[in-house]
């Protein structure tokens, strides 16, 4: 793994492991890698298993503007990537309005990376709630807010068995999603691989939220509220975007990098075969991030220029 600034490759670090576990038939020719951006650092995943070595962030994330894959033999080993989405906003692409108690179909599956938002008005008499589900009674999160009691009840279950296996009632979450002297506020989900990780405004809740189901297997979302009542608190929702498909030598431009933010790449690795890489780049010679894979030498190269 590398990097370029003016032109000229920089410090390269190495990470051997990785390939000679596939060499020993311990990872699956198919690959997947997730390239999280932390605030000093990119962390990587493959195949599920965080990797030795970071690489430290170098330049501005925000100057990054492109993602460049390349394949020296011309093999499409590359096939699948899914870049980081926009800031979402409530007047950004991708965003649809709610009505009440609607469910919103998952047209694809999610998956480790992904990211789903959604913003409402806070309101004081009745229950609502927020979850993402597999059919009609399993619940993968299930978020209720609750006016009367002043808190938050967090849970994931199985045939609607309540309460579930995780249960965690939060006060000092409910006080920071009804502070907006507004009325507003912005609920966002994030995919780990450790399990959901759960922001509200600006701040993020301390705990992670197992997945009590396959991550892939959820349907839809449910923005509800309790029966009978005719309040709507629920704005809009910005889901996942799809994956994009790859061919060999392939761009892909963004708007900018964030901390937070995370790359998800799947391919397939093959022995005694040239090299291929992965960048994120500012423009021809500038490179906040070179990854090379070097079957022939058994390395994986991080640099940058």
């Amino acid at each position: 793994m590398n990097n370029k600034a003016s032109g000229h490759w920089r410090h390269e670090v190495r990470d051997n492991r990785i390939v000679r576990k596939f060499e020993r038939g311990e990872l699956e020719e198919n690959f997947h890698l997730l390239i999280k951006c932390e605030k000093k650092e990119f962390v990587f995943y493959m195949n599920g298993e965080k990797t030795r070595k970071p690489f430290p962030i170098r330049a501005p994330l925000k100057d990054g503007r492109n993602i460049v894959f390349r394949d020296e033999e011309d093999l499409g080993r590359w096939k699948k990537v899914r870049i980081p989405e926009a800031r979402a906003s409530q007047d950004g692409r991708g965003v649809s309005d709610l009505k009440r108690n609607e469910e919103v179909i998952l047209e694809k599956s999610l998956s480790i990376g992904d990211c789903l938002e959604v913003w409402g008005k806070v309101q004081e008499d009745d229950r609502y709630s927020l979850n993402i589900m597999r059919g009609t009674k399993d619940y993968l999160l299930h978020m209720d807010i609750r006016p009367e009691s002043r808190t938050i009840c967090l849970d994931t279950t199985l045939h609607e068995k309540w309460p579930g296996s995780y249960n965690k009632h939060l006060s000092d979450e409910y006080s920071i999603l009804t502070s907006n002297p507004q009325g507003q506020f912005h609920i966002k989900v994030q995919f780990e691989e450790e399990g959901m990780e759960l922001s509200i405004d600006d701040h993020t809740y301390a705990g992670i939220i197992p997945y009590e189901f396959d991550l892939t297997e959820a349907t839809h979302v449910r923005c509800s509220v309790s029966e009978g009542s005719d309040i709507n608190p629920w704005n809009k929702i910005a889901l996942p975007k799809s994956t994009q498909m790859l061919t060999t030598y392939s761009t892909y431009e963004f708007d900018k990098l964030s901390i937070g933010d995370i790359i998800n790449v799947t391919g397939y690795m093959r022995k005694n075969l040239g090299a291929f890489s992965f960048n994120i780049i500012e423009d021809d010679i500038n490179w906040h991030l070179h990854i090379a894979v070097r079957p022939a030498s058994r390395h994986v190269v991080l640099n940058a220029m």
